[in-house]
């Protein structure tokens, strides 16, 4: 079964009534199975931009909490994004942000990058823990940064381990992400981590102060630990960030 996208021509008031046919259909496919859809929105800033009208959250917010008509099947959606889905949950006036409930997602630990090389590398427990304490230590838990990692590793565990090597390569190969990261942060981040970057550990206050000093709003502070945090290049531990991810430092 395939959903096939209106162009722009055909792009009407009708098609939310379109789309919901079309979820009726699927619903009847399944016969007796009962079914649940989730639509990922990944990118969230290509649908929070001018390229999809303010009717696109509309619609979704028709789906999600209209006529039960329009749920032929039980239905929920996942934007996935970053800075941007902040513009969601401000904007007061928003269908979704109005109604969205924010999940932060958090730099893996130590024990998740363990389990993710014995099963990865297929080794034991005590020899997969010089790989796991290597791509904590570059990567700081950052999901897909330790993947890359880790499949660096994968072809390199018949020879002696080369932690500088490795590191090297994967730098090389990945310096347009962290450049993205880079460029991707808020001026306000921007600031912290430039501060962070000289210290071992900043508490709540000191990033106020740190915003303050460069004229910037103090009370983002919390903001700018959740944005350092879920981009992958600190960690919030005991009310303190740390600098995590040495690659990206």
């Amino acid at each position: 079964f395939t959903f096939t996208c209106p162009t722009s021509a055909e792009r009407s008031s009708d098609s939310l009534t379109n789309f919901v046919f079309d979820l009726d259909l699927l619903n009847k496919a399944c016969a007796e199975v009962n079914i649940k859809i989730i639509f990922l929105l990944d990118e969230a800033k290509r649908v929070l931009n001018d390229r999809f009208t303010r009717g696109f959250q509309d619609n979704i917010f028709a789906l999600l909490y209209g006529d039960s008509e329009l749920r032929p099947v039980p239905l929920s959606f996942v934007f996935a994004g970053a800075q941007h889905l902040y513009k969601l949950s401000e904007d007061s006036t928003s269908p979704i942000g109005s109604r969205a409930a924010p999940i932060i997602i958090r730099n893996l630990t130590k024990d998740n990058i363990l389990e993710y090389c014995i099963h990865y590398l297929g080794e034991n427990e005590s020899s997969a823990q010089l790989y796991a304490d290597f791509v904590y230590k570059e990567t700081g838990g950052h999901a897909g940064l330790m993947n890359r990692v880790v499949e660096e590793i994968s072809g390199t565990t018949d020879t002696p381990f080369n932690a500088e090597e490795i590191s090297k390569i994967v730098q090389s190969r990945n310096i347009g992400l962290l450049d993205n990261w880079i460029s991707s942060l808020t001026s306000e981040a921007i600031c912290v981590a430039g501060s962070l970057s000289h210290v071992q550990s900043l508490s709540l206050g000191d990033v106020a102060q740190h915003l303050v000093s460069a004229g910037l709003n103090r009370f983002l502070a919390t903001r700018v630990i959740e944005e350092i945090c879920y981009t992958g290049i600190a960690i919030f531990v005991q009310k303190r960030v740390f600098p995590a991810n040495q690659l990206f430092w």
